[in-house]
């Protein structure tokens, strides 16, 4: 699995552009490279051949302070090229998709405290001697070739690791080297957060904020994607002085990427096919925010993305035309919107065939990890050790509940933030769920990497009356429960 030659457009010394591959297991390689150029195009990077899905040759842009992009979905046995390009510069490497990357897989933190971090990871292939465990580049351990677990101890509060565990063959050599994303210890929360709801005419009048003892501290709402007219002038239609959300410190805008009649359409967005509308919406948007603090100001770009409901659904062929799209609209809210904040949010739900981990499009690029959580499983969750479970499940190796997403929040270095989240009445009354979920926001509640920065219950009427806890609601004591709490 080593690189081949490089081949280059133009005289090229490493100096200038070097690309580096390295294979991740489980049909996935990292592309990086060094350079001191920083092209005003960005980089184009690509590949060759046909991956998993079908797909042929794929390229995409990225921004030109990038040094690195993941390719997925790549087929075992195949040799692909992959190229790195900008300012005239380019640089290729080829890689051998051997398999032998797949042996260990879902390497991932399951926990963390003031001064430890739990890992696992699953392991199947070769006979192994052991692993070889380590943490900001340095072996810390060798876990026995049984071990699916190992606990690091002895660590900084408030502190950011990242680890990385390679497999040791019996035959010599080794398995691909996996790593996390790098976590952060506890201990920096502050048990405090802000809290809202998603129901515009209770907010304006604030009956909602008498009812539950507290202010409504963050709006929710969405713009809508019926056509392009709605879907900018929504803004204005609740958050401006005067608008049901005119007098909110904080909001929590949803904008969909695309309309009904463009589903799917993330090739053409990566191209930069909707600059225009995303720049009009984030124009329309902060004109409307006014005088707020714009930092308050939190857009929730893509909702849902991994779900199969909305236009903007990404499907396991357009992770990368995704990861692009959300570069150049991050972009653009930076100088459209300066200081507004930027949320990553999935469905806890898993619609897609793929670890929702590998649709993160950066650090860079993200100001908070998002989750909308919905209880499908009601009474089943009214225990405390069910519930526990229900906040740690994951899908495809990757977060599903919101403790998983929280500990991938505080990888990146990110808080956390609920944009929406309730009960099902369907599935019966869980006044104790409310309660677990009210300790577990006070318990993570702060601005730091992974902590809860806010909540916005979905307390909308319709959808059959499932999630409404004021004034009407099918879930007496659940709603009763959390006006006790809030």
């Amino acid at each position: 699995m080593s690189n081949s030659a490089r081949r280059r457009m133009r005289a090229n010394p490493v100096s200038i552009l070097s690309a580096q591959i390295t294979y991740l297991g489980s049909g996935q390689a990292k592309l990086t490279w060094t350079t001191a150029l920083n092209p005003a195009g960005g980089w184009t990077v690509g590949r060759d051949g046909v991956d998993s899905e079908g797909t042929g040759p794929w390229s995409g842009t990225v921004g030109g302070a990038v040094r690195e992009t993941t390719f997925n979905f790549l087929v075992t046995g195949s040799t692909y090229n992959f190229t790195v390009s900008g300012d005239g510069y380019s640089d290729t490497v080829s890689l051998l998709i051997s398999g032998v990357g797949n042996f260990i897989s879902n390497f991932m933190v399951t926990a963390t405290t003031d001064t430890t971090v739990s890992l696992s990871w699953a392991y199947s292939g070769a006979t192994l001697t052991n692993y070889t465990l380590n943490r900001g580049g340095s072996t810390i351990a060798n876990p026995a070739a049984g071990a699916t677990t190992y606990t690091d101890t002895g660590l900084t509060l408030g502190t950011n690791y990242s680890y990385a565990l390679t497999g040791n063959l019996q035959g010599g050599g080794t398995t691909s080297t996996v790593n996390t994303n790098g976590t952060t210890t506890g201990g920096v929360g502050t048990g405090t957060w802000i809290s809202g709801q998603s129901e515009a005419a209770t907010t304006a009048n604030g009956s909602f904020a008498a009812w539950r003892g507290r202010p409504v501290e963050i709006g929710g709402s969405w713009a809508a994607q019926d056509t392009e007219g709605n879907h900018i002038a929504s803004v204005s239609w609740f958050v401006p002085s005067g608008a049901p959300y005119g007098n909110i410190p904080a909001m929590d805008w949803a904008i969909g990427a695309f309309l009904n009649s463009e589903s799917g359409a993330w090739g053409s967005a990566a191209s930069g096919a909707f600059d225009s509308r995303w720049t009009s919406q984030l124009t329309t948007l902060k004109n409307a925010w006014g005088a707020r603090d714009a930092t308050k100001m939190h857009i929730r770009f893509a909702h849902e993305f991994n779900g199969t409901w909305y236009p903007w659904s990404v499907t396991p062929g357009n992770v990368n035309n995704f990861k692009t799209a959300w570069a150049r609209w991050a972009n653009l809210v930076r100088i459209h919107f300066p200081g507004a904040k930027t949320v990553w949010c999935p469905n806890d739900g898993t619609h897609q065939g793929y670890d929702v981990r590998t649709t993160w499009p950066g650090d860079q690029y993200v100001d908070v990890v998002g989750v909308d959580y919905y209880n499908w499983e009601g009474s089943g969750t009214n225990n405390l050790s069910a519930f526990n479970t229900h906040i740690n499940r994951t899908s495809n190796g990757g977060p599903m509940g919101i403790e998983q997403y929280r500990l991938f929040a505080a990888q990146h270095g990110k808080p956390i933030a609920l944009c929406e989240w309730s009960n099902a009445a369907s599935a019966g009354e869980a006044p104790n769920w409310f309660q677990y979920m009210y300790d577990w926001m006070t318990a993570n509640g702060g601005t730091g990497p992974g902590n809860l920065l806010y909540d916005v219950v979905f307390n909308v009427a319709g959808y059959g009356t499932q999630f409404e806890l004021y004034p009407n609601t099918y879930m007496p004591q659940s709603a009763a429960k959390y006006q006790q709490l809030w």
